[in-house]
Parts: structure tokens; C-alpha cells; sequence
């Protein structure tokens, strides 16, 4: 992991603006205001290697705050993170361009990109017809939102798909379930589930299915029609789905078991052996490619991964780490190359020996998930970075060398960080949005640059 993974930057504030139907979206908080850009998003950017020499304006972003949006269980110290206390600087020439309205998909330009697959840009500025969906453009620069306004109190969305048809997603956003035909432009409600906290892994064609995050929720989702499940297991750990077949699907189970269903979710087989992580386990993950190439999150001995669905399981090692506790929360096959692996994990042994360190930090693996290199972590070089328990990881779909994560929260106005990492450059950049979170992230497969994201929801005042 490079020691110059990034140079820290000061926070830019985002215009504040009100759209027709009264949601007025302003800056977090009174303490980060010294630039904007033009098109009303934070445009915060900075990347490794960068000349702390360039710097021309410095910053402090005021009192540390902690945050309680950790999740998953750890078991050990180091689980409160502490924001928004250093010093930043912000680099020449890094704000002012990002967020101009050029990069909103004006119709006859990017509204007409196709994709390979058929897919095209939105043809249109914002979504309508549904809260908690925004554009991003040029990678999250600027964020255009929904203009459906968000409901009362404290609302998330946990699940947010790009599907394989050509235009096609499915969101959910506190219990509501809403669909999109045209590229997120327009969206419709298609009814209400169980809420929990809820993902959604894309199938084949207009086949997406809804799963809880350890709970039973399970959900099809078969074009408009939503079809509750009887989940095989109390506690989901994740779904996948083969992209071939719209029926065949696998889940990982609170058990560290596999099982397997052929029928659209009617009848389970249990599959393989079950991998030794223990009561305490955190997250299953699948290869979109390859169903059987599997990994599974524990605490305190990391992942385990199987090639043949879980016939064996072979123990992650950690380059540098090869003796420590390690708590794996959460891990991702990289939809692109399925040998690279993303990992967000907790290193039980360094927090306790510094307590000046969370111990977390993002892996990454080039063989499949047997082994992981450390590449950002939580903490100097990269006082920026907020690494929680529940920390949000989504691949890129089409480059294996990005990957984005989230961190947000309305304490002291601090908002949302959106994060892309660059593994061939060791690269990490961010902007600040005022948002309270993102709590799901989607790539466009008609550009790779234009992001879906979902916003949740904050009656704090300092968060819209």
C-alpha cells in the first residue's frame, strides 16, 4: 500500500438550490464553505501522488465528530470514528469545472449514447416519479437529484440494480420498491416488501431479487411483478444470480452454508460443505460470472474462499497481516475480471496494538480472494477517509482497477464522501456532496462515468 495514497484536500461547499416542489438542498453545515463549483456539487478530488507544493488554500473543518453508522458486529476497540479534524488543502485548479451543466445528459448528446448492450443514457436532466434517486455524471462530480421529494424522518436506500435489459432498474428505498424503463428518467412504484435492510443482485433480462441483509426478506422481482419468497435461511448473507439463467439462484446463509435454487426461489438445495467461519459471520459474495467461486466473511479469521461451490474452502491470507485477527465485513467480486476481489475488513490486531487506528481498511486480491494486499486504509496518510463496519463497496463494472465506496453522515454537517479508488495508480480522489448518505451505488452500462445513486434520507437540518 503506497504511503502517498492521496494528499489531503479541503472540503468545497455545494451551492444551495431549491427545486420546484420545495426541496431545498444546501451545504452541511457552516464550516466548510470556501469555493463551490459551478454546477452545484461539492468537487472535491485529490489523488496519490499529489504535490502537497500545489496547495493554495488551507481549511479546518471544525470539532471531531463520531459516527454511529458502523455496523456488523466487530469485536474489538476502535469502532468509533472520528471526523473532520485535520487540516486539508486544496490543490490549484481542482474545483470550478466538474459540476457544469454540461454533464447532465442534455438530449440529442449524451441522452442518445448507446451502449453495447443496447443500454443508453437518461434522457433527461433529473428522475422523476420516485424519492432517493439522483444522477451523477463524470463519476459523481456533480449529483442531480429526483425531484420527488424524500419522506419524513430517517430513511435509507439499501438496494438500487442496474438490470441486463436495456434500460431497466429497480430501487428500493424505505420499503417501496420502484422501477425504471427508460434509464432512471421516469419511475414507477411497484409495491411494498418486508423492510430490512435490502439489496438487490440484477438477473438476467428484467429478473432482479430483493434479499436482506441478515434477515429472511426475499424477494423476485419478474418485470412489474413482485414475488415475496420463503427464504431458506432466517439470516441472508448474499444472493447470486446466474446471468444465463433468470431462475438459478445461490445464496450464502448464516451458517456459512451455499444452497441453490433452479425454480426461481420455489425449492433450495444445500450445496458443498459450509464454510468454517463460525457463528459470527459477516458477508457472502458471488463471482457474477461464476456462481461457483464464492467468498465468505467472518470475524476474526477473515474470508474464506471456494472455486467449486463450496466443495473446499481455502482460508484469505493478508500480506503483511499473516498471524492477525481480522473481522471480514464485506467483499466484492469484481463483475470485469473475476480474479480480482475487494474486501473492507477490520484488523483486530493493529487496532489493539495503536490506538490511534481503527484497524480498517480496503483489500484487494488479484487471485481470486486467496490472497489480499492492504490498499486504503483509515487514517494518515488519508485523513479524509472514513472507514465504518458497513462501508459500501461496488466494483466497477467494466474497469477491474476501480472500485467506489461511501462514507456520509449529518453529524457536524459533514455529508457524504464519494470515493473512487484507482488500483493501477494507486489513485484515490473524493467528493463531498451535502447529502446525509449514499446508500447504493450503480454504474451505467451505456457509460462507465455515469453513475445512478441512492440518496437517503436525514430530517437533520443540517442534512437535507
Amino acid at each position: 500500500m503506497s504511503s502517498t495514497t492521496h494528499t489531503t484536500i479541503e472540503r468545497v461547499a455545494v451551492f444551495a438550490w431549491t427545486l420546484g416542489v420545495g426541496l431545498t438542498l444546501a451545504a452541511c453545515g457552516d464550516d466548510a464553505v470556501s469555493s463551490t463549483s459551478e454546477g452545484g456539487a461539492t468537487v472535491d478530488t485529490t489523488t496519490a501522488g499529489g504535490s502537497a507544493g500545489s496547495s493554495s488554500t488551507t481549511a479546518t473543518t471544525g470539532a471531531a465528530a463520531t459516527s454511529g453508522s458502523s455496523s456488523g458486529g466487530g469485536t474489538t476497540a476502535g469502532t468509533d470514528m472520528t471526523l473532520g479534524t485535520g487540516e486539508k488543502t486544496t490543490g490549484t485548479g481542482s474545483t470550478g469545472t466538474e459540476g457544469t451543466a454540461g454533464t447532465e445528459g442534455t438530449e440529442g448528446t449524451e441522452g442518445t449514447e448507446t451502449g453495447e448492450d443496447g443500454w443508453q443514457l437518461p434522457a433527461c436532466d433529473a428522475p422523476m416519479g420516485a424519492p432517493a434517486i439522483a444522477f451523477g455524471p463524470d463519476e459523481g462530480a456533480s449529483v442531480h437529484p429526483s425531484a420527488t421529494p424524500l419522506p419524513p424522518g430517517i430513511t435509507y436506500t439499501h438496494g438500487l440494480a442496474v438490470l441486463e435489459a436495456p434500460g431497466v432498474l429497480v430501487m428500493e428505498h424505505a420499503g417501496a420498491v420502484y422501477r425504471s424503463l427508460d434509464a432512471g428518467c421516469s419511475w414507477e412504484e411497484l409495491g411494498d416488501i418486508d423492510w430490512t435492510p435490502t439489496f438487490i443482485t440484477a438477473g438476467a433480462g428484467e429478473h432482479a431479487w430483493i434479499w436482506s441483509d441478515n434477515a429472511a426478506t426475499l424477494v423476485h422481482v419478474d418485470g412489474a411483478t413482485l414475488e415475496p419468497l420463503v427464504s431458506p435461511h432466517p439470516n441472508l448473507k448474499g444472493l447470486g444470480a446466474d446471468p444465463d439463467d433468470p431462475l438459478r439462484i445461490r445464496i450464502g446463509d448464516g451458517a456459512g452454508g451455499l444452497q441453490e435454487s433452479v425454480d426461481g426461489g420455489g425449492l433450495w438445495l444445500k450445496i458443498g460443505t459450509p464454510a468454517p467461519v463460525g457463528g459470527l459471520n459477516y458477508r457472502a459474495a458471488f463471482d457474477p460470472a461464476d456462481l461457483d467461486h464464492a467468498l465468505f466473511g467472518g470475524a476474526v479469521d477473515g474470508f474464506f474462499v471456494t472455486f467449486d461451490g463450496g466443495g473446499q474452502w481455502q482460508q484469505s491470507s493478508f500480506a503483511g497481516a499473516e498471524d492477525h485477527a481480522i473481522n471480514g465485513f464485506d467483499v466484492a467480486v469484481s463483475p470485469a475480471d473475476g480474479d480480482i476481489v475487494w474486501a473492507l475488513g477490520l484488523d483486530i490486531t493493529d487496532a489493539d496494538a495503536d490506538p490511534d487506528f481503527t484497524g480498517r481498511r480496503l483489500y484487494r486480491s488479484e487471485d481470486g480472494g486467496l490472497s489480499f494486499a492492504p490498499v486504503v486504509e483509515q487514517g494518515a496518510p488519508n485523513d479524509d477517509v472514513v472507514l465504518t463496519n458497513g462501508t459500501r463497496i461496488a466494483p466497477h463494472p467494466s474497469d477491474p482497477d476501480i472500485l467506489y465506496f461511501v462514507f456520509g453522515t449529518c453529524f457536524s454537517g459533514y455529508g457524504t464522501n464519494l470515493y473512487r479508488y484507482h488500483a493501477g495508480d494507486d489513485e484515490l480522489s473524493w467528493v463531498n456532496h451535502p447529502y446525509a448518505d449514499f446508500g447504493q451505488l450503480a454504474v451505467s452500462p451505456a457509460d462507465p462515468s455515469f453513475l445512478y445513486l441512492g440518496v437517503d434520507g436525514d430530517d437533520n437540518p443540517q442534512c437535507p
